[in-house]
């Protein structure tokens, strides 16, 4: 249960000193947290070095231990990193900070960048300081940083965005529980790391979340506490939306309005096929499991959880794939456009194909 709870937290098993790490870098690199707001003009693919200058206004001992963010960028990729003073790497070394590199080089591709710079000008808030190139550079170096100090790119690896498409188009899917701003295909998901992703349109942990209605892609890191975990939160949404009573916690200690009850939602849950874990002896007995398709691994692929620093995007599955639809009353009615149906089923396993890695990749 040790793990669960750490799980259920982090999402993926981070180490408490990688989350300190980064909040004594927002604090004594930056003097604050990633400041949410927009960036500048973007810059050509061709070969240039962006130094940021001192931010006024902020504290004498942030100045003095401030570490300019600067991004490189080349044909195929995008450094970013910082470059310490003697203050801070003391600092940092006094708090027993590990950091994957001494000089804190990070890299992403060009598409990922624009990717993340078109989020964080749709969800940021401009202000006078710090000037809005330092800013975003700022929150792009903590985020990269978060990810690069947490266990295992298996853990981010993401749908197809063909099956996004066919999700949207037939089951009106429009949010995302797992995922992060570097994987994720909608502008608002949930993700573990609220305290760098916020800044990106994140709405923070599946665990911390109480939809009432709409239509969900849950597609959680692949273990089994955590899968468990997730089928546990989606069906008490479910069974919530129609009994009207509370779940017992404390942000939803109140039965839900009259207006809210019985309103239609969906969850569209992925696994692997491992037919004896609990997760997935949950979901096939589930009280709320309108259809659910299995794919064979050699028929699809996913989005590669390192893609945002590789030219090739997709990876082979190296299992089977189980697809659930878990729905109230109000979404599975025939009348309902999330209701299930084998022609959609077929769509869904179709589009899965799409993340097979081609010969170019």
């Amino acid at each position: 249960m040790e793990v669960a709870s750490r799980v259920l937290r982090e999402c993926v098993d981070a180490n408490r000193q990688d989350v300190e790490a980064i909040e004594l870098v927002k604090a004594k690199v930056f003097g604050h947290g990633p400041v949410a707001g927009g960036s500048g003009p973007r810059t050509g693919r061709k070969r240039k070095k962006h130094s940021q200058l001192a931010v006024p206004g902020r504290s004498a001992e942030a100045t003095r231990m401030q570490s300019r963010v600067q991004v490189v960028e080349h044909k195929h990729s995008v450094d970013v990193t910082i470059s310490m003073s003697e203050t801070l790497r003391a600092l940092l070394k006094s708090n027993r900070v590990r950091f994957p590199s001494k000089s804190l080089l990070l890299k992403a591709n060009h598409a990922a960048v624009e990717k993340l710079r078109t989020l964080w000008l749709r969800h940021g808030h401009v202000g006078e300081h710090p000037p809005v190139d330092v800013a975003f550079h700022e929150a792009l170096f903590c985020l990269l940083l978060r990810y690069r100090l947490t266990a295992g790119h298996g853990y981010h690896a993401a749908l197809p965005a063909a099956v996004f498409a066919a999700l949207q188009k037939d089951f009106g899917v429009t949010c995302e529980c797992f995922a992060s701003p570097l994987n994720c295909f909608f502008d608002r998901y949930c993700s573990a790391h609220a305290d760098v992703d916020a800044a990106f349109g994140s709405v923070g942990s599946f665990f911390e979340f109480w939809p009432v209605r709409g239509s969900f892609e849950v597609n959680p890191p692949f273990v089994e506490s955590v899968m468990v975990c997730a089928v546990d939160h989606c069906e008490a949404l479910l069974r919530r939306t129609e009994s009207g009573r509370s779940l017992g916690r404390a942000k939803t200690s109140a039965a839900l309005p009259s207006e809210h009850a019985g309103q239609p939602l969906s969850f569209v849950f992925v696994m692997p096929g491992w037919s004896e874990s609990a997760a997935f002896k949950r979901l096939g007995s589930s009280p709320f499991n309108r259809g659910e398709v299995l794919i064979a691994a050699a028929d699809h692929g996913f989005v590669d959880g390192c893609s945002h620093q590789r030219r090739d995007r997709h990876r082979a599955s190296p299992y089977d794939t189980l697809v659930v639809v878990l729905q109230n009353k109000a979404a599975a009615a025939a009348e309902s456009p999330l209701a299930v149906s084998g022609a959609k089923l077929d769509r869904l396993r179709a589009a899965f194909a799409h993340g097979i890695p081609t010969l170019a990749e």
